[in-house]
């Protein structure tokens, strides 16, 4: 847990280690430096191998001054958090992340109202951590961050700008809600990382942990599922009794109907 005390002289920024949500919190020895005023943002990464211990988290620290700094949170708590990058940003920047299953790093959705757009990022926090635990290691050719596609605002919804509505006064921003993301049953949790290049693969376990299935399958018991496939339009056996015989003899015509023309005067 990170709190941020707007109104601190000195520390403002506590870490805070819950183990039990019924007792009291620890406050760990070591904490990132961040301004009064700050949005925050867990993003958390995972190795090949799925599972809660294989996480890995950084921190993104909007700071309403116009810069983003991104921070390593250690696996010891009490070990200071290493600043990855610092980047200039738009003060009232709100963030979401999209997590992809069988992808190591989620997208970045990223809004601004000063900015009036929205934005699709990729990040490449993985490779920016290796390089700062190993100063051997050349830097990255990508960024931290990296916008792969933006667009104004006005041009979400173009067709429903309702009457007296400028379309340029509307503002749509992301809300994130993955906090819970690590100790939640999310299919990005459940499935392993998908080598590069290859395809995620039907069958693959889901985020029940059931083999996945094609869409419509009916998953219940022998004799459950739907009745055998026949061609269009076959016709189906009737109730007996009302075959024709071979040799029956066609049924005699009817005489024929005079109606004349309808009455009434139709000119």
């Amino acid at each position: 847990m990170v709190a941020v005390e707007p109104n601190g002289n000195e520390r403002t920024t506590t870490i805070f280690r819950i183990t039990d949500p019924g007792k009291a919190w620890k406050p760990c020895s070591e904490a990132p430096m961040l301004p009064q005023k700050v949005r925050l943002l867990m993003v958390y990464t995972k190795a090949r191998a799925p599972g809660p211990t294989n996480f890995e988290a950084c921190l993104l620290a909007v700071d309403t001054s116009g810069e983003m700094k991104v921070f390593h949170v250690p696996s010891d708590l009490d070990q200071p958090w290493v600043l990855i990058s610092t980047l200039p940003f738009a003060g009232d920047t709100r963030l979401s992340c999209i997590y992809v299953p069988g992808k190591p790093e989620p997208l970045l959705m990223v809004g601004s109202p000063t900015e009036k757009k929205q934005k699709l990022c990729h990040l490449n926090l993985m490779e920016w951590r290796l390089v700062k635990e190993d100063d051997r290691r050349p830097p990255p050719k990508a960024p931290v961050l990296e916008e792969k596609f933006s667009r104004p605002m006005s041009s979400l919804w173009p067709g429903n700008a309702r009457e007296g509505c400028d379309p340029e006064t509307v503002v749509a921003l992301p809300v994130d809600c993955t906090a819970d993301l690590p100790v939640s049953r999310h299919s990005w949790v459940t499935t392993p990382i998908i080598p590069p290049g290859a395809d995620y693969r039907p069958g693959a376990p889901g985020f029940d942990g059931r083999p996945s299935r094609p869409p419509f399958d009916y998953p219940g018991p022998p004799g459950s599922g739907p009745p055998p496939p026949r061609p269009p339009f076959q016709a189906l056996a009737g109730p007996p009794g009302f075959e024709p015989r071979p040799d029956a003899p066609p049924a005699p015509a009817g005489p024929d109907l005079d109606l004349g023309p309808p009455p009434g005067d139709l000119s």
